[in-house]
């Protein structure tokens, strides 16, 4: 189980690292004005490449944005799982979840 989460995690990280953003654009408001004031401070000084972040003071989040996962970039890390599933260790611990009882007398008997 500690490898088959360690290869999904590996997997959503190449997965994520594959997006493109095209632009974004995210506004927050939080109920308190002091932490929007904090927050619109501290937001002044981040530049990033075709994302905006902001701080409205309206109450109204928003979040807008444009991401693409073509095809062939995601084609690869799921292909990189698949060769690297233990299946074998995937059988058992399923045949295990279904029919608990069947395989302790398996164990007992060996």
């Amino acid at each position: 189980m500690i490898q088959l989460a360690e290869l999904s995690i590996k997997y959503t990280l190449e997965l994520l690292r594959a997006f493109s953003i095209s632009h974004l654009r995210l506004d927050l408001s939080f109920d308190d004005p002091m932490i929007n004031g904090i927050c619109y401070g501290s937001f002044q000084g981040v530049r990033m490449k075709r994302v905006h972040l902001g701080v409205n003071f309206w109450g109204e989040n928003r979040f807008v944005g444009a991401f693409a996962l073509p095809l062939y970039r995601m084609m690869i890390p799921t292909l990189r799982l698949l060769f690297k599933l233990p299946y074998r260790e995937v059988f058992y611990v399923f045949r295990e979840i279904r029919h608990p009882d069947r395989v302790r007398k398996e164990e007992v008997s060996a």
